[in-house]
């Protein structure tokens, strides 16, 4: 709370909630972040100030972050739950562990291939795959019909299937996975420090059937969000991880409508 009060910018809040921070706790006085930052106007006059006002007045998923931005600037989460963590992958006998982005209505802005993908907050890259090399389609092949065989796709198996990627570790342990890229920028290197908003990755299609095919065909940005071992929405229903995706883009990161 001392913290809040006396900063200077709004980096200290942000890096609070980006680290799991609840800002629905209290003081013993019974003041929260809210109230403190009502006291700071390097805070009140931030564009961090509405998420905590929005965050102080939902339930909050504790050991979860908050205050990260879409990983498609402009977009929202996609409103259809099939493209949410948690959703079945029938076609390689597995659970989706991301959220997936796509062009148009469902997420809301234009995303195709080349579309630039940013850091959801502030870390450091852990790992970026510069010389990624496509499937064939046998390799493809080989992989599905491995994944098909068992109870769930193994994840040295998945992780073939993510295509080239970026993965950046966060305040509080978080780590964020953006997969399927078509392309890194040669400054997002393992060891580098990104700051919330840089771009990190271009949307491809990599890891999937139309790129061992040779096409570009069906681009899409998939993050996903990392607390050791399990994924954000993991064992959970569409309507817990539209909230827990609520505490982690704003509102302004949702659809106004969602469906299967």
């Amino acid at each position: 709370m001392l913290a809040l009060r006396h900063a200077r910018t709004s980096e200290v809040p942000l890096l609070l909630l980006n680290a799991g921070a609840d800002p629905t706790l209290t003081d013993a006085a019974g003041n929260g972040m809210l109230h403190f930052a009502d006291q700071n106007s390097a805070v009140r006059n931030s564009g961090l100030y509405p998420r905590l006002q929005e965050l102080t007045q939902l339930p909050f998923f504790s050991g979860w972050p908050s205050a990260y931005v879409v990983p498609v600037p402009g977009s929202t989460l996609s409103s259809r739950a099939a493209h949410w963590p948690a959703a079945p992958r029938a076609y390689r006998n597995g659970i989706h562990e991301g959220f997936d982005f796509y062009d148009g209505a469902v997420s809301g802005a234009p995303i195709a291939y080349g579309t630039a993908i940013v850091a959801m907050a502030s870390g450091t890259v852990v790992r970026a795959d510069h010389g990624y090399v496509e499937m064939t389609r046998a390799e493809y092949d080989e992989v599905i019909v491995a994944s098909r065989t068992v109870m769930i796709t193994p994840e040295d198996m998945l992780d073939r299937l993510r295509g080239m990627q970026v993965w950046l570790e966060h305040p509080g342990g978080f780590v964020t996975r953006y997969a399927h890229l078509s392309s890194i920028p040669p400054e997002v290197q393992v060891g580098a420090r990104v700051t919330q908003g840089q771009v990190v990755g271009f949307t491809g299609n990599s890891g999937t059937v139309e790129a061992a095919d040779g096409t570009q065909d069906d681009p899409h940005p998939h993050v996903e969000i990392w607390r050791e071992d399990e994924y954000l929405g993991q064992g959970r229903e569409p309507a817990e991880i539209f909230e827990m995706a609520r505490q982690l883009f704003g509102s302004r990161g949702l659809p106004p409508r969602w469906g299967p």
